[in-house]
């Protein structure tokens, strides 16, 4: 198995060493390119075209969100994945805009940041399990609703989103609902097409905020 390339954006050098340290040990994982602002960073995924790019909040010349956003225009094959010690929803809200498919804050361990590469890799969109779960309970309560988002489900996929929502896995939700696993899939792909989500937790979130459960 190839492992999967990483190019570091980050202007503090202690953190660029602090996380080749953390990597160097992960098999699984090469740091082919580090640099210390947006437009290098980009410029790194522009001759490396890495698997994924780890980003700061804060960089010299541009936001961590900006080059987010043009590396995701230009480069779409490559997961960017923030890399911050901004615990802020808006923050994080404006890095999935831009295209981010992960925010993690700095204070993630060496095992769940290699999860983390691994499962963007394979197109999930990862949030930090504690921002995550803030914005649930944050968004449940405001009723908050994304912008634009206007989605018609059938009976049975808003009974399966509202299962999701309640933390079911599939297997849970086939013996809540009686249907077989196998429709259950059929139903969460939907659902999923429906909001535009990659993932579970990110149509869950969507859901949430858009007010269609509770």
């Amino acid at each position: 198995m190839k492992p999967i390339r990483v190019v570091i954006v980050d202007d503090h050098a202690m953190v660029r060493e602090g996380l080749r340290g953390m990597l160097r040990h992960q098999d699984a994982l090469e740091i082919v390119a580090e640099a210390e602002t947006g437009s290098d960073g980009i410029q790194a995924v522009e001759k490396h075209r890495p698997d994924v790019v780890l980003l700061d909040i804060r960089l010299p010349d541009m936001s961590g969100l900006e080059a987010c956003r043009h590396i995701h225009e230009r480069f779409p094959e490559v997961a960017p994945v923030m890399l911050t010690v901004y615990e802020d929803e808006h923050y994080v809200f404006e890095a999935l805009r831009a295209g981010a498919r992960g925010y993690l804050l700095k204070k993630v361990t060496d095992v769940e940041l290699t999860r983390v590469l691994r499962a963007v890799c394979a197109g999930e969109v990862i949030v930090d399990q504690s921002l995550a779960g803030q914005m649930a309970l944050r968004t449940a309560h405001s009723g908050a609703s994304p912008q634009g988002l206007s989605v018609k489900l059938t009976e049975r996929e808003h009974e399966v989103l509202t299962a999701m929502a309640e933390g079911m896995n599939n297997p849970a939700i086939a013996r809540h609902l009686h249907i077989s696993e196998e429709t259950v899939k059929t139903h969460v792909k939907s659902v999923l097409r429906k909001l535009g989500a990659t993932d579970r937790t990110q149509a869950v979130s969507l859901a949430l905020r858009a007010g269609i459960v509770r």
